[in-house]
Order: structure tokens, then C-alpha cells, then sequence
């Protein structure tokens, strides 16, 4: 049965799945503005923030739908990976403190400060 006819049946809805070429168009289009957004948002590096972005990519290739709005889901993953990578610098920045280690990210607690309410959200592991 050809995908028209299936639409005009009532079988499946016929949406037909991403092609190589409709994702690497999605990715151009994406991958920069929210690299942006991390930078100005959440204050980490283009490195950090592009390392934050393409992992949400890596994850939309197998969990996202084309159903909804494919942006603001990504949009959303960028967001929660962006504030892991926050408490995570934080954590390791507050160990290499009580170790008496070197601080390996001068920039987590700078960023600490910016984001006061993060430290609450981990259940006093940071001090």
C-alpha cells in the first residue's frame, strides 16, 4: 500500500520518518542559535556549550519524535544538560575544596554565584 493511500485509509498517519538530508538541515539551523542560548542563558564557555548541544543532538536521534515541536524539546535537553554540567562543575569545584586539591574550574564558582538556587537542588553536596 503506497503512504497516500494509507493517509486516505485511515491505517497510519503517514508521517514518514526524518531523511538524513531533513535532519542536517534541522541540525544547521539549530546547532548555533543554541549555542547562543547556553552562552547567554547559563554563562559557559562556546565550548562547554557546544559540547552541551551536540549531546542533546546525540540524544534527539534516538528519542525524538517528529510529532510536536522538535525545537523546544531540544531546546528543553540543551537547558537540563547545561544546568548538570553547572552542578557538576560545582561538585568537583567544592571536592577539590574539602580535598585540599587544585581548583580545576575557576569559572564554577563564579558560576555558583550566579546560580544560587542550583546548590539547593542538590541536596546540600554543596556547601
Amino acid at each position: 500500500m503506497s503512504t497516500a493511500a494509507r493517509r486516505t485509509s485511515g491505517g497510519r498517519t503517514g508521517r514518514q520518518p526524518a531523511t538524513p538530508l531533513d535532519l542536517e538541515v534541522f541540525y544547521r539551523r539549530t546547532f548555533r542559535p543554541l549555542i547562543r542560548h547556553v552562552v547567554f542563558k547559563y554563562g559557559l564557555s562556546k565550548e562547554d556549550a557546544s559540547d552541551v548541544v551536540q549531546e542533546a543532538f546525540v540524544s534527539a536521534v534516538v528519542k525524538l519524535k517528529r510529532d510536536g515541536n522538535p525545537k523546544a524539546w531540544l531546546t528543553r535537553v540543551v537547558d537540563g544538560l547545561a544546568v548538570n554540567l553547572i552542578r557538576k562543575n560545582l561538585r568537583r569545584t567544592d571536592l577539590a575544596a574539602r580535598w585540599g586539591g587544585s581548583n580545576d574550574n575557576p569559572r564554577a564558582a563564579e558560576l555558583g554565584d550566579q546560580f544560587p538556587g542550583v546548590e539547593e537542588d542538590l541536596g546540600g553536596l554543596v556547601e
